[in-house]
């Protein structure tokens, strides 16, 4: 198995991955008639030749996304998915996790190198991307081993716990890979993390405040290509923006009823400015706030899971959770967002809601 192993993002693997894809096609086309096929295979048969027709036209564009953003990265990634995904059910899976945290060098050293590729193209971040983003990278090797401020790192105290519950361990037992634990956090960890932020303390120095893919060599066609992966369609951007307009006006007109319905006194705008600022809309933006709507979500989901028969024949293997955001990814973060399950089910799916600003 790859358990104790990291992503390869290398343009190699980059490169691989299509490749590997059209061979699969090719085996497909080869062996079996569309026509052959009963209707729910044919309709596979076509999403594995649409997926490897977007997987060419990715390819060809790979330097035209930001590696690294405040949304996206594996500054974040790699310790959310330590956290939330990586079991530790036995010791050699407390192994693997030691194995990834000693991977993280080579794969920063990865996504630096694709830092530059993109920058050679004129692909850099937005100058307000980089605080963001090197904010989270500060906050991850914050906290023990790293410092005496007495709290541990999210990566020590996650591993700590989940080692902590190998009853197939004694606590002397215990103790050897938690110290193992701290060595790779301090010399694989903490010096890639330094190596990146000093990379893209560099790099932000040549930024601008520019924010639209517009300003790419090939953003005009890089657009286009992720408009029709994104929407399924062939509309043009203008169409789309047109669409967009026309929705926004149909919108407001059902708000505009709302507004009536409830007597508000004032204009639109101000009904906007009401809802979005007056305080009872708002749980307190303290713990027992969070606490309140971590609970209401959890609420929602399970009434919505209760109606499920109501709308699908089949339904999902996996449970979907509720979690609060890490502490070093919320500045940075969204409102909210999901994290796919494990294919086969054996992980839940995610739902992550950012408290950081309960007024925001």
């Amino acid at each position: 198995t790859h358990y104790d192993q990291l992503e390869d993002l290398s343009d190699e693997k980059a490169a691989a991955d299509p490749k590997a894809l059209q061979d699969q096609l090719a085996t497909l086309h080869r062996d079996f008639k569309l026509e052959s096929l009963d209707v729910p295979t044919q309709l596979s048969y076509k999403l594995l030749e649409l997926e490897v027709q977007r997987a060419a036209e990715e390819f060809r564009f790979r330097n035209d996304v930001y590696p690294i953003s405040q949304m996206r990265g594996v500054h974040a990634q790699i310790p959310t998915f330590l956290i939330n995904v990586h079991k530790v059910d036995n010791e050699k899976d407390a192994r693997a996790y030691i194995a990834r945290l000693n991977a993280i060098p080579k794969l920063f050293d990865q996504v630096i190198v694709n830092l530059r590729t993109c920058e050679g193209k004129g692909v850099v971040a937005p100058k307000f991307v980089f605080p963001l983003v090197l904010e989270a990278c500060h906050k991850i090797i914050g906290g023990a081993p790293f410092d005496d401020s007495g709290t541990d790192n999210p990566l020590l105290a996650d591993f700590k716990k989940k080692v902590g519950g190998l009853k197939e361990l004694d606590e002397a037992a215990r103790s050897k890979p938690i110290d193992e634990a701290k060595s790779a956090l301090s010399n694989s960890v903490k010096p890639a993390y330094e190596k990146l932020i000093a990379f893209l303390e560099d790099q932000s120095k040549r930024a601008n405040d520019d924010a639209g893919v517009w300003k790419f060599p090939d953003g005009a066609e890089f657009y286009k290509m992720a408009l029709r992966h994104t929407t399924t369609t062939n509309l043009s951007a203008d169409e789309i923006h047109q669409l967009g307009l026309k929705e926004v006006a149909r919108i407001h007109g059902e708000m505009e009823k709302i507004r009536e319905k409830v007597g508000f006194k004032g204009d639109l705008p101000a009904f906007f400015k009401f809802i979005r600022e007056d305080p009872q809309f708002y749980l307190p933006d303290t713990d027992e706030g969070r606490a309140k709507y971590l609970a209401k979500t959890v609420q929602i989901v399970d009434e919505m899971k209760k109606r499920l028969d109501e709308l699908f024949l089949t339904k999902p293997k996996a449970d979907i959770v509720v979690k609060a955001m890490e502490k070093f990814r919320e500045s940075s973060a969204g409102a909210a967002f999901y994290q796919q399950p494990a294919p086969d089910g054996s992980r839940p799916g995610m739902f992550y809601v950012n408290l950081r600003n309960m007024h925001a």
